[in-house]
């Protein structure tokens, strides 16, 4: 399978689209990682506590059984001699700062290069040499060193490198869009597409390169996140009016980066280029209405029980149990998961309050990071981990990636052989109450979001941030407490993400119901949706899986019905 190596700009967490405007939108997909420095002598050996449980697991053979191999890019690039990637253990992987002058020279010597080829070979091998090879290396020591970071974030020397590739990688992204616009133009261009960039130059035509001052906006925005980290690290959330202070500030730098982009506010400006989405701003609220409309008033028949945790030992060998029944590349992926520890638990107090998956394009595996210890947390960043696997890394759009996530949160514990047959029942209505009762609160933290980025910015305050809070959660029938807003680290560093986990929470309610109904079509479901075709939108995919479009007041009106029914059971 093929991946859009090139337009890959990793922002932490999750896959982050951080584009520069120009004439037209320059996508810049994302997907980061992590491993161990040798380099530095503080080094403590972080990773070499992954986790806790080697002795809860009586049969390894697992972990000696053959994996097929990995291949760079998946083996698509046909020029590349097929050797398998070298696939070192977490705490294997050291950290080597990248040399941003080094990586724009060698962009601009292959930019320079590009009128002078005659055949695409020669064009790609030197694209190889001189841009994949030097940007996928820097994507994954920004990477090595955000999780480093979120391992202990005072830790000085991580801090320092992760706040550092944060600011190069915008200059760095820049260069390569206008190198690959350059691309679009070339006489190769349709045989570039078809062969190694999955049709995606559309997003580069005409583009010639971000203003200066866009640039220095979002350095503004990167500095006040990590002003915020900073802030919360040393303070938790009891500073209120320093995390404010941050928000006012960051708003208002959104606001102008939006502005310079030819936008009118933030909204407008995000769910075109900051995250590439494949509907409109009408339709997301269009969205928001049927949630209202018709999840809301059925809420309160959502009844069932919330799935327990259980302590640090059992979780990855739960998780093993789950994926072993399951089967088949579940299976497979967590073999790979535990052979090469690619996962790390935030053992640690200054570790971050957060968890997450990221790619190692270097390596061509994924990682895990577990800030909070908990079977959910883990099994849905494993869906995650097996959809990014399975497709090397492909990074469809956010919307589609939380769908495998919150797919396999559920499958896991349905395929629990530690869980009896009469609790899953439970737990699976359990399980379903709760994504529906997210959706009503995301629904909610959205509806937030985008009050709060077409408001003026200029006349905003926190009392204001305050009163918006407290009516988009009253608006939908929540309780809520105006300073609330503050424990949503989110609305800091991921402005109006919220409403993908609600979009896909609908698709995977769906998914959800097809196990519920006859056991194990839920896994083929979760299977199909990641065999997807790449460089489609987030509506196309659910159509081709066969699932409904939750823009469509259709799929509520069936939606609600089927929750209705299920749970009178």
């Amino acid at each position: 399978m093929k991946r859009l190596k090139v337009i890959s700009l990793m922002l932490v967490i999750i896959l982050v689209f951080l584009t520069a405007c120009g004439n037209n939108q320059a996508n810049n997909s994302s997907t980061p990682v992590v491993a161990d420095n040798n380099t530095d002598e503080n080094n403590d050996n972080q990773n070499n506590e992954t986790s806790d449980d080697e002795d809860t697991e009586g049969d390894w053979d697992f972990l000696s059984e053959p994996l097929a191999p990995r291949y760079r890019y998946g083996g698509t690039w046909d020029f590349l001699p097929q050797e398998p990637v070298d696939i070192p253990t977490l705490s294997e992987m050291k950290y080597v700062a990248p040399d941003e002058e080094a990586i724009l020279a060698s962009f601009d010597a292959f930019l320079n290069k590009i009128p002078e080829y005659t055949d695409i070979l020669s064009l790609m091998k030197d694209y190889n040499e001189m841009v994949a090879i030097p940007y996928d290396n820097f994507k994954t020591m920004y990477c090595l060193a955000y999780l480093r970071y979120s391992y202990d974030m005072k830790d000085a020397f991580y801090s320092k490198e992760y706040k550092s590739l944060a600011e190069e990688s915008f200059n760095i992204n820049d260069k390569l869009n206008i190198l690959m616009a350059a691309l679009a133009e070339s006489p190769f261009r349709d045989e570039l597409e078809e062969k190694y960039f999955d049709g995606s130059f559309k997003y580069y035509e005409g583009y010639t390169g971000a203003s200066e001052k866009y640039l220095d906006l979002l350095n503004q925005e990167q500095k006040l996140t990590n002003e915020y980290f900073a802030l919360t690290t040393e303070h938790g959330y009891s500073d209120y009016d320093g995390i404010a202070d941050i928000f006012l500030k960051l708003i208002k730098v959104r606001h102008e980066i939006a502005v310079a982009c030819g936008y009118d506010n933030y909204l407008e400006y995000a769910y075109v280029e900051s995250y590439g989405k494949d509907y409109n701003v009408e339709q997301a609220r269009d969205f928001l209405k049927y949630i209202k409309d018709y999840i809301y008033p059925i809420r309160g028949i959502l009844v069932g029980e919330n799935v327990p945790d259980f302590s640090d030992k059992d979780l990855i060998a739960m998780l093993g149990e789950s994926a072993k029944e399951m089967g088949g590349l579940i299976w497979d992926s967590y073999r790979y998961l535990r052979k090469y520890e690619l996962y790390q638990f935030g053992n640690n107090s200054n570790s971050m309050d957060a968890s997450y998956e990221m790619y190692l394009t270097d390596y061509e595996v994924p990682v895990i990071f577990l800030g909070y210890k908990r079977f959910k947390s883990l099994s849905h960043e494993f869906g995650h981990f097996t959809d990014e696997l399975y497709n090397y890394g492909a990074f469809a759009d956010y919307d589609t990636s939380e769908v495998s996530s919150q797919t396999m949160a559920f499958l896991t514990v349905c395929y629990s052989p530690s869980i009896t047959e009469d609790a899953k029942a439970r737990y699976q209505k359990g399980m379903i109450a709760e994504a529906i009762n997210d959706i009503i609160y995301y629904a909610a933290d959205t509806t937030f979001e985008m009050n709060i980025y077409t408001a003026d910015p200029e006349n905003l305050t926190v009392s204001d941030i305050e009163d918006i809070y407290y009516k988009a959660h009253i608006s939908y029938g929540l309780g809520a407490i105006k300073k609330d807003w503050v424990y949503r680290n989110h609305f800091i560093d991921y402005a109006l993400y919220m409403i993908n986990y609600a979009t896909s929470a609908m698709a995977a309610v769906q998914i959800m119901r097809t196990e519920c109904e006859n056991k194990g079509a839920g896994v083929d479901g979760f299977i199909h949706f990641i065999n997807r075709k790449q460089g489609i939108g987030f509506t196309t995919i659910l159509k081709e899986a066969g699932l409904a479009n939750p823009f469509e007041e259709e799929t509520f009106v069936k939606t609600a019905e089927f929750l209705q029914d299920f749970f009178k059971k």
